[in-house]
């Protein structure tokens, strides 16, 4: 594909020039053909773009294992934000082979071989052969995720869901984390990733840490003091003011009522920790910012939290834990949680004073059963075992094969499922193939759907979903060209030749490794995706000319003209829902592909074409 399309690409840039048109600025597309894969490169992306916690373990074994070198090792900040502290991070941690790289710069994550991160890549990385991809997720799901959460808001995962299924490698904690996260995002079946049951880089460097127990305590507590850390999570559901009031007054309480000879280390979400000081307190300090959170918790003697997952990682050191869920009821109304709380071995309080009695009693419970089913993979290792799947060096054992159907996979996309018939027939088909001869997925585009959910709803709600994002921009070269077309400055036929290879890349920057047996596109007026769809790698493809296409028609849209031939020729079939559509695509197709057009105007209909199809 990239020395067929050197093989033009002077002559388009020579046809831009003609026009007075300039190349656009580069993008994910121009890297993705013009750039070679480095094969000793790898990019690193960390929650809050930061290389503490599981990154920073991560990088400590890339940097000090003599396999990796000669590797150069990226790891991606924001630019006025992160920037700084991730640089004096590296030359403390003297990590020589590691540089900094923008969030922005897609030129990086498209030539780099290996990629891992704890969070997502940006929607616009186009996933090349060769590469390999590590998604470690970045904490125990207690909190409900993805399409699991309440609300009509399911159609928001796109990035969560493609990043997913771009990848190489699946790392998990525990088979708690594995189920409640496959479910949660709704891909198990299109899945080509290999799941790894490991334990979290950084659980590792904590239990390594506390090997080193004295030496922390030390630093925390010069004066033997009793130590604790309080890290709660971050609550969504209240304004910024509204949480730093409310942490505010609990930390009052706490240092007028801790002993002198207890120290409360506190590490609180960014948006509140800047609208609030701990200078005045006597009994509370903030986590030291040249020391690991999770090096701090080693040193510890118990740890306060309430839905945070930190407390299911220092559940491996067999310390105490208090969770302070004064606002049970109403959490767990608001965000929704994957096990009951109440039913943890753990110290609950639900009040101020509570917490204060349980810190001086000290742990009195038994978590042995919660440790082993959590804490199982836990091990110093992990990080060694993590940076050897790069080198394709999996433990056998920790190898887990996710179930999968033998049911063949069918997406139907439509992009905004705005209100009408076509959506309804689309609810009606997703009612009907519940328990049917194949697992239907609905394609829908996030942000078109946001702009107007009313139409997407109920449907998305009962339907397996894969979404995507169609804020798109071709190629440097590929985007002025369109321009061009759309201008009537250029041909179809002479754009296409160029830009098809582009189109081509839609399906796999949408949905990264997932493999479809059936795609079709039954519901956007963008002809560019129209295209796209048409060359996804699919054995089977259908084209529905949806009310909103045909309008587009009837009003003299040339390039939905020119998609709608173009897809029609590379479609197994074309459906049109009556015989006014009949007579208007018709023409637009020649030869053979006026015998593929079907009138089909029911969800039956559409579900026996589909079955038929599959056959």
């Amino acid at each position: 594909m990239k020395n067929n399309r050197s093989n033009i690409k002077w002559l388009y840039s020579a046809i831009l020039k003609l026009h007075r048109k300039a190349p656009e600025s580069a993008n994910a597309f121009d890297y993705y053909f013009d750039t070679d894969l480095n094969g000793k490169s790898i990019v690193i992306s960390g929650l809050g773009f930061h290389v503490r916690g599981n990154m920073m373990y991560i990088l400590d074994e890339l940097n000090s294992n003599e396999a990796f070198k000669d590797f150069t090792i990226y790891v991606r900040i924001e630019k006025g934000k992160t920037e700084d502290a991730v640089k004096d991070f590296i030359r403390q941690r003297n990590w020589t082979r590691t540089k900094t790289v923008s969030k922005k710069n897609l030129k990086v994550l498209e030539s780099c071989k290996y990629l891992i991160t704890e969070d997502f890549f940006p929607y616009n990385w186009i996933k090349r052969d060769g590469q390999i991809m590590i998604n470690t997720w970045h904490g125990t799901p207690l909190k409900k995720l993805g399409l699991a959460k309440s609300g009509d808001r399911r159609h928001i995962n796109s990035v969560q869901q493609k990043n997913f299924l771009s990848a190489d490698y699946l790392t998990f904690p525990n088979a708690f984390t594995r189920d409640i996260m496959l479910d949660s995002y709704g891909v198990s079946d299109l899945l080509s990733a290999d799941t790894i049951m490991m334990g979290y880089p950084r659980t590792a460097g904590m239990m390594k840490a506390s090997a080193h127990d004295e030496s922390i305590r030390a630093k925390l507590a010069p004066n033997g003091e009793k130590v604790y850390a309080y890290m709660p999570t971050f609550r969504g559901n209240l304004s910024d003011e509204a949480s730093i009031a409310r942490e505010q007054l609990f930390l009052d309480y706490m240092d007028d009522n801790l002993r002198d000879d207890q120290i409360l280390y506190v590490n609180l979400h960014h948006h509140i920790q800047e609208g609030m000081s701990c200078d005045s307190y006597k009994h509370i300090r903030l986590f030291p910012q040249d020391m690991d959170s999770y090096q701090l918790l080693a040193g510890t003697d118990a740890l306060i939290s309430d839905y945070s997952s930190v407390f299911f990682d220092y559940l491996a050191l067999r310390k105490h834990i208090i969770l302070f869920v004064e606002d049970l009821e109403d959490y767990q109304r608001s965000r929704g949680l994957n096990m009951n709380i109440e039913d943890l071995p753990f110290d609950l309080a639900f009040d101020k004073s509570q917490v204060i009695t349980m810190l001086n009693a000290g742990k009195h419970y038994d978590d042995t059963e919660f440790y082993d089913m959590m804490c199982g993979y836990d091990s110093v290792d992990n990080p060694q075992k993590l940076c050897r799947l790069l080198l394709g060096q999996a433990d056998n054992d920790s190898v887990y094969t996710i179930p999968k159907s033998d049911k063949p996979a069918v997406l139907m996309y439509s992009e905004a499922c705005p209100p009408g018939r076509d959506t309804q027939v689309l609810e009606e088909l997703v009612d009907l193939t519940g328990s049917g001869d194949f697992n239907l997925y609905i394609g829908c585009d996030h942000l078109k759907v946001n702009q107007d959910p009313g139409g997407a709803y109920p449907m998305l709600n009962k339907a397996s979903l894969v979404a995507s994002r169609a804020n798109k921009r071709l190629s440097s070269i590929g985007a002025p060209l369109l321009d061009l077309y759309k201008a009537n400055k250029i041909s179809f036929r002479t754009a296409i030749r160029f830009l098809q290879d582009e189109f081509a890349l839609y399906p796999k920057r949408m949905y990264g490794d997932a493999s479809f047996d059936f795609v079709g596109i039954y519901d956007t007026a963008d002809p560019e995706m129209i295209i796209g769809l048409s060359l996804a790698d699919a054995p089977h493809k259908a084209l529905f000319i949806s009310s909103l296409v045909a309008e587009e028609i009837r009003n003299g849209n040339k390039f939905m003209k020119d998609a709608v031939y173009f897809a029609a020729a590379r479609c197994s079939i074309i459906v049109v829902p009556d015989q006014e559509t009949y007579d208007l695509i018709r023409p637009l197709l020649k030869g053979p592909d006026r015998g593929k057009i079907l009138t089909v105007s029911s969800s039956g209909e559409i579900n026996d074409i589909i079955k038929k199809t599959l056959q």
